[in-house]
């Protein structure tokens, strides 16, 4: 019997500052992005006293597709499904010789909707 799954590579962002560097965050998932946001943002907060919006940072740039391309996420096939009214496991090979997991465009509904 063969299995396949999906599990964290360990592959962090890069090059950055040691205190910078750390696992990727799902891109394609919005509540990952969500909370990943949400943390990072409130290191900025704290640092700068309260200063977000108006009063200070205004933006936010991420560009760390350095640690290279992601194609699964948990949620892809109950997405797949909500998008496009069915389960593409039948019709693609990829599942019906056990395999769990199949490249998919990087920006097809990623999380950035999560920050807009």
């Amino acid at each position: 019997m063969l299995r396949f799954g999906w599990s964290l590579t360990g592959q962090t962002n890069g090059p950055a500052e040691d205190d910078a560097t750390g696992l990727e965050v799902d891109k394609l998932d919005p509540v990952a992005v969500r909370g990943y946001i949400d943390h990072y943002l409130g290191l900025y907060d704290r640092a700068t006293g309260g200063k977000l919006g108006a009063a200070g940072v205004q933006n936010l740039l991420t560009d760390s597709w350095e640690a290279g391309v992601q194609n699964w996420t948990p949620t892809l096939l109950a997405r797949f499904r909500a998008r496009r009214g069915y389960d593409p496991r039948p019709s693609c090979r990829c599942w019906r010789d056990g395999w769990s997991a199949t490249p998919t465009p990087a920006t097809a509904s990623s999380g950035t909707s999560a920050v807009r």
